[in-house]
C-alpha cells in the first residue's frame, strides 16, 4: 500500500532575532578575517608604508647571494662560453645553446615555441639569473644547472647530437681548454669513438591513477573523443594512451642505443664524464648571466636604507610603479608564487590555462602536456640527476629529490613559476607561449576561468577583478624589474649592486 502523501502546508519558519543575526553576523566576519585566501582579491587591503619596507627586504639581493667567480670559475665560465655559442655542437652546424637564448632577447628567443632542428612542444625560458634557481625546464626535469646544459644537446629537435658527438668534438677542438679545466683527457677515449651514441632510454609511464585523473580532468570534449576514438582502434584505455602521449621525450634512435653497447662500460663511464664536464662549463657560463640592478631595486635600496618612501622614486619607478608594486604585494597575493629577490617559489603550479584543442589535435598529434607530473618521472630516473654520482651540488633541490612525489594529483598541468626579472623583454608568456604581451597574461588572472584545462587549478587562484587602470599600473611595476644584463664571463671581480 502506497503511503499517502501530505499536502499540508508547513508552518512558516520563525523570524530570526535581532541577536541571532548578530551573532551570525560576527561569526561570519570572523571567518572572513580567519581565512583571508577565500576573499576576492581586489578587495584584500594594500600594505601600509611599515608592510611595504618590510616586503622590501625580502624582494631584492644581497651581495653575498650573487655570484662571486673565483679565477678558477672565471676560467670555465669563459670555457663555457665559447661552448655556449658554438653551432658544431648540432647535427647540422647552424645550431647553439645561444641560437634559443639569445642575448640580445633577454636569453630567450622571442618564439612561441623553441626552434632548433626542428620546434620543439614548449617555450624557450630564459637563463637570466639562472644562479637564485634550482628546478629546471618547465616541468623541473633538471635539477641543476649542468644536467639542463646536457638535455637539448641529445634531443633530435634542438641539436640533434649524441654525447659520443660532443666528445669528439671536445678532444678535437676544445683539448686545451678541457684539460686545463677537468684534468687530463681520458685516455680511453683516444681511440676512434661512434660518431652517435648514447644508453637506450625507456619510457615514462604515468601510473593507472595519474592517467586516468588526467583523462577526467580534461576540459575539452572534443579531446576527449578524439582520445576515446583513438584508445577504441589501438584496442587500449584511455588512461594508458594518457600515459603514452604524455611522455613526448624522444626515442633513441637504435643505432645509437647499438654503437653504445659496443662501448666498454670504463668508456660508457668516460664518455659521461665528459658529457658532464661540457654542461658544468655551459653551467658556470650562464651562473654569471646576471640581471639585479632595475629601477625596482634602486627604489628598494633607498627605501631599507631609510630614505622616505616618496623621496626614492625615481626614473623608472614613480608614483604608478609605486602603486602597481602594492597591488602586486596586496590585493593581487602575487608572492604567493612570485616571491624573494628571484620573483618565483622554485616551484609548480597550476594555472587553469584552457586547452587549446586545434593545437593538441593538428599540430601535437595528440600530445597531452602534463608538466611536473612527467618532469617527477624524468628527473627521478636521470642518471645526471644530483644523487647519480656525476653532478655533486648542494642546491634545495637535491634534498627535495628524494621526496618527490610521482603520484600526487596536484602535479598534473603544474609548470615552473618563471622569474619575473626582465620579464618585459620575455614574450611570449606562459610554458606554451600562448599569451604574446604582459597585458595578456594579465587579463588572464584577472578573469581567471573557472575550469583548469587538465588537472587542478591553484585553490589560491581568485580572479584580480582589478580595473584597467590597477592592470595598467601592475604592468608597469612588473616592467621595473628590468635590469642591463652582466656577463660575469667578462669581469674579473665580483658583480657590484649599485
Amino acid at each position: 500500500m502506497k503511503n499517502k502523501q501530505s499536502h499540508k502546508k508547513s508552518k512558516p519558519a520563525r523570524s530570526r532575532g535581532p541577536i541571532t543575526i548578530f551573532c551570525l553576523a560576527a561569526l561570519s566576519l570572523w571567518i572572513w578575517n580567519l581565512i583571508p585566501s577565500i576573499r576576492p582579491h581586489a578587495n584584500r587591503p594594500m600594505p601600509s608604508d611599515n608592510e611595504l619596507i618590510e616586503e622590501l627586504r625580502q624582494m631584492t639581493y644581497s651581495p653575498d647571494e650573487l655570484p662571486n667567480f673565483s679565477p678558477d670559475e672565471l676560467d670555465l665560465a669563459r670555457f663555457g662560453k665559447q661552448l655556449f655559442f658554438d653551432k658544431r655542437f648540432s647535427a647540422n652546424g647552424e645550431v647553439a645553446c645561444a641560437s634559443c637564448h639569445q642575448p640580445e632577447k633577454a636569453f630567450s628567443d622571442g618564439l612561441r615555441f623553441g626552434q632548433g632542428l626542428g620546434q620543439t612542444v614548449r617555450r624557450t625560458p630564459s637563463i637570466i639569473n639562472s644562479f637564485a634557481s634550482f628546478w629546471f625546464f618547465w616541468d623541473g626535469r633538471a635539477d641543476s644547472l649542468a644536467s639542463q646544459a646536457l638535455g637539448p644537446i641529445e634531443h633530435p629537435m634542438e641539436h640533434g647530437i649524441s654525447r659520443t658527438h660532443v666528445v669528439r668534438l671536445i678532444r678535437e677542438h676544445y683539448r686545451k681548454e678541457y684539460e686545463a679545466n677537468f684534468g687530463q683527457f681520458p685516455q680511453n677515449l683516444e681511440a676512434e669513438l661512434p660518431i652517435e651514441a648514447k644508453a637506450k632510454e625507456g619510457r615514462y609511464d604515468t601510473s593507472a591513477k595519474m592517467s586516468a585523473y588526467t583523462f577526467a580532468s580534461l576540459d575539452s570534449f572534443r579531446i576527449q573523443d578524439a582520445l576515446l576514438v583513438k584508445s577504441s582502434k589501438l584496442e587500449t584505455s584511455p588512461a594508458k594512451l594518457i600515459s603514452r602521449l604524455s611522455d613526448f621525450t624522444p626515442k633513441t634512435p637504435d643505432a645509437w642505443a647499438e654503437a653504445w653497447d659496443q662501448l666498454s662500460a670504463e668508456q660508457q663511464t668516460s664518455i659521461n664524464t665528459v658529457f658532464v664536464n661540457f654542461g658544468k662549463a655551459i653551467a658556470q657560463f650562464e651562473t654569471g648571466i646576471i640581471a639585479v640592478n632595475s629601477p625596482f631595486d634602486d627604489f628598494a635600496k633607498k627605501v631599507i636604507a631609510g630614505t622616505p618612501i616618496d623621496e626614492a622614486l625615481g626614473e623608472g619607478f614613480g608614483k604608478d610603479e609605486l602603486d602597481g608594486l602594492k597591488l602586486f604585494l596586496g590585493p593581487g597575493i602575487c608572492t604567493s608564487c612570485h616571491m624573494g629577490p628571484h620573483f618565483s617559489d622554485q616551484q609548480f603550479h597550476n594555472i587553469g590555462l584552457p586547452l587549446q584543442s586545434d593545437l593538441i589535435l593538428d599540430v601535437q598529434e595528440l600530445c597531452i602536456d602534463v608538466g611536473r607530473s612527467m618532469g617527477v618521472l624524468m628527473v627521478q630516473d636521470s642518471p645526471f640527476n644530483c644523487k647519480g654520482g656525476f653532478i655533486n651540488e648542494k642546491r634545495e633541490s637535491c634534498l627535495e629529490l628524494p621526496w618527490l612525489d610521482s603520484e600526487n594529483l596536484e602535479l598534473v598541468g603544474a609548470f615552473k613559476t618563471p622569474s619575473l626579472r626582465n620579464v618585459a623583454q620575455r614574450a611570449p608568456y606562459t610554458h606554451d607561449g600562448r599569451f604574446a604581451k604582459i597585458a595578456d597574461i594579465l587579463s588572464h588572472y584577472n578573469e581567471m576561468p573557472e575550469e583548469s584545462g587538465i588537472g587542478h587549478r591553484e585553490e589560491t587562484l581568485l580572479p584580480l577583478k582589478f580595473n584597467n587602470d590597477q592592470l595598467k599600473r601592475l604592468e608597469l611595476f612588473l616592467n621595473s624589474l628590468s635590469s642591463p644584463v652582466t656577463d660575469l664571463s667578462e669581469k674579473a671581480h665580483t658583480l657590484s649592486l649599485r
